[in-house]
């Protein structure tokens, strides 16, 4: 939709953000043209099928409260955006044809089972209670994990190449890595703990699923320029103008990101610039001239000295040569 506008209008424009990356412009020639643009991007919303493999638990009942997550409790993972596999869970050789391009959440029971699928090593449990350390914040940022109780935990050991989020006195109890185009989230905060009892268990459900699912917040996919987007791991970062590796995104240009299978817009947008109840009308200013005589204290006292010194160097220096001669 085009709008034509003359210098000094004010227009109203109303339009439906799709999902999708939506981009607003400005057809001037003026000094500045990154200011000319903006970029809306909304996330698609559609609805994700999750596979829940298991005896129920309360991440069962988190799931099902889910807005736009469908879950079901029978079949195979293929046709699945998401499989949540608790510990308790029988084997199944399809998960592992699953995992290379899906997406997996496994619940540790404390069983000593170990998975080769998953981003830690699993060895018996770890007597509690004990204080969560958050090194990663990702998706589970502003959660107050430090209020969670928890009373025994999974003993687990990372493995090269995952990304730990949350650990109990050194062992990781939330982490991720990624399979060939899949990502498999380990999770050991449900083994004995007050964490389903708290309103921030379902928020969290939430989140992890919309995240590993790449269903990013549509404020944290719209961003202003200047910004530092921290993705938590080393990705290839594609810019307005170039591609990089790198764990952290310093959003400098105008447009659009991309990394993951993550979109970000970023924008230059000012509210002040753009308010359109700002007075038109600029009052020139005055300038005066004046001149004033200022006493400046310049103290010589120094240069006084060393002169003197210098002097009493020279009176010694000659009356010596006098002796010599």
């Amino acid at each position: 939709r085009t709008v034509p506008m003359g210098a000094g209008e004010d227009y109203f424009l109303f339009a439906t953000a799709y999902p999708g990356i939506t981009e607003i412009s400005l057809d001037i020639d003026d000094a500045v043209s990154w200011d000319n643009l903006a970029y809306v991007y909304v996330p698609a919303l559609n609805k994700k099928r999750v596979l829940y493999l298991g005896r129920d638990g309360p991440a069962l009942a988190a799931l099902r409260s889910l807005p736009n997550v469908e879950v079901t409790t029978e079949g195979v993972p293929e046709g699945h955006d998401l499989v949540v596999v608790s510990g308790n869970a029988t084997g199944d050789g399809n998960l592992n044809q699953y995992i290379d391009g899906g997406r997996v959440i496994y619940i540790a029971s404390g069983d000593a089972e170990s998975p080769e699928y998953l981003p830690v090593r699993l060895d018996g449990v770890e007597s509690g209670p004990a204080s969560l350390w958050v090194r990663s914040e990702g998706f589970a940022e502003g959660l107050h994990f430090n209020e969670i109780g928890l009373f025994s935990y999974p003993r687990a050991a990372s493995r090269r190449g995952s990304t730990v989020m949350v650990e109990a006195n050194g062992r990781p109890v939330l982490s991720y890595w990624r399979l060939g185009k899949g990502v498999v989230l380990y999770s050991g905060l449900e083994l004995d703990s007050d964490f389903y009892l708290r309103p921030e268990y379902p928020i969290f459900w939430y989140r992890m699923v919309s995240w590993i699912t790449d269903v990013p917040d549509i404020v944290q996919s719209n961003h202003k320029t200047g910004e530092t987007v921290h993705l938590g791991e080393a990705a290839m970062i594609e810019t307005p103008s170039t591609r990089f590796m790198a764990s952290s995104l310093l959003l400098d240009q105008v447009g659009i990101y991309r990394y993951h299978g993550q979109i970000i817009a970023a924008n230059m947008y000012d509210p002040k610039e753009s308010s359109l109840e700002r007075s038109l009308e600029v009052e020139a200013g005055q300038f005066k001239e004046i001149s004033r005589e200022t006493t400046v204290e310049n103290d010589l006292s120094h240069w006084i000295i060393a002169l003197a010194a210098l002097a009493m160097l020279l009176e010694l220096a000659v009356m010596r040569r006098r002796r010599e001669a």
